[in-house]
């Protein structure tokens, strides 16, 4: 009589329940990835330079730094620009994520990260002198505060798939509120127009 040995027959089935896990965690990572991280943007004829703060903006004896794109350490498509008036310094960051999730998941991240408050940082604050708020963006977080020695304002905003920071020195006989908020009014109108194309 034949023996059947069972240990040969639970170790197959432990083979063939492996092998299909593998395989359906393998379907499920893919797809994770194709929705997450395929391209759904719609064409745009604004290159991500174009929406880099304007240097006409800047008073007269400003200092323009080279515009990096992509944005320095990154790959995706991205521009970076650093600019400085008196002692005040300005830098403005712009990026074309895959999505309009990925747009919003950059800007929690910055909101995080940019109105942390802590004794070098904060609080933060929309000062009463600007009142400018995008009437475009879908997410939008604009407050002035400490940071450091300096009063700095910030902006992190998305803009359908666009995520844009925005950081700048305030000071007296420097960069005024008033100039901040023509450049906020500015990038916006920049981002509308790239947004209508």
């Amino acid at each position: 009589m034949k023996q059947i040995n069972l240990t040969t027959g639970k170790w197959k089935m432990k083979r063939t329940t492996k092998i299909i896990l593998l395989l359906l965690l393998l379907l499920i990572t893919i797809g994770y990835c194709r929705y997450h991280f395929t391209d759904k943007r719609p064409q745009r004829s604004c290159p991500v330079e174009s929406l880099i703060l304007d240097e006409e903006l800047l008073p007269p004896g400003h200092y323009a730094d080279t515009l990096n794109s992509p944005a320095l350490g990154e790959s995706d498509e991205s521009a970076s620009r650093s600019f400085s008036y008196k002692s005040d310094a300005i830098f403005n960051e712009v990026f074309r994520r895959p999505s309009e999730k990925l747009a919003k998941k950059k800007f929690d991240h910055w909101v995080e990260v940019a109105f942390n408050v802590n004794e070098y940082e904060g609080p933060w604050e929309r000062p009463e002198e600007i009142d400018y708020v995008s009437p475009i963006a879908d997410n939008y977080e604009f407050a002035c505060g400490k940071s450091n020695v300096d009063y700095t304002c910030k902006l992190v905003a998305t803009y359908d798939e666009y995520f844009v920071l925005y950081l700048v020195d305030v000071s007296k006989g420097g960069i005024t509120l008033e100039m901040v908020e023509e450049m906020l009014i500015a990038m916006d109108q920049r981002m509308a127009e790239c947004l209508q194309e």
